[in-house]
């Protein structure tokens, strides 16, 4: 038995999973095409992926050297889509989908741009 599935096996009886989890997991594995089904791929393996993504800081200095933002990204709205309300929705909705550890992102501005 090859190094790796012995680990496998060995994680697999000392590290328990939440059924839920296990089940959220093995949904998104089923969901995936079958081209990108190897064992390399942990959707669906080991987690089930970040997909709420939340612009949260609604100005930017836009100084990060990787930025990739244009100047009009200074407009987006905090009054309509990006609200409290629904950003909570989205995260029930991936609790629901995606399971017990289910990931998003909090991505926006520069927080120095931030009242006091």
């Amino acid at each position: 038995m090859a190094l790796r599935e012995r680990l496998v096996r060995l994680e697999r009886r000392t590290r328990p999973i939440d059924p839920e989890y296990a089940e959220a997991i093995a949904r998104r594995w089923a969901e995936l095409p079958e081209h990108v089904k190897t064992p390399a791929q942990v959707l669906g393996q080991h987690a089930p992926g970040c997909e709420g993504t939340h612009g949260v800081f609604p100005r930017c200095n836009l100084a990060c050297t990787p930025c990739y933002h244009s100047r009009e990204a200074n407009r987006v709205r905090v009054d309509g889509g990006h609200t409290v309300i629904a950003v909570r929705a989205q995260m029930d909705m991936l609790r629901r989908v995606r399971g017990p550890r289910a990931h998003a992102q909090l991505i926006g501005g520069e927080v120095s741009l931030l009242p006091p």
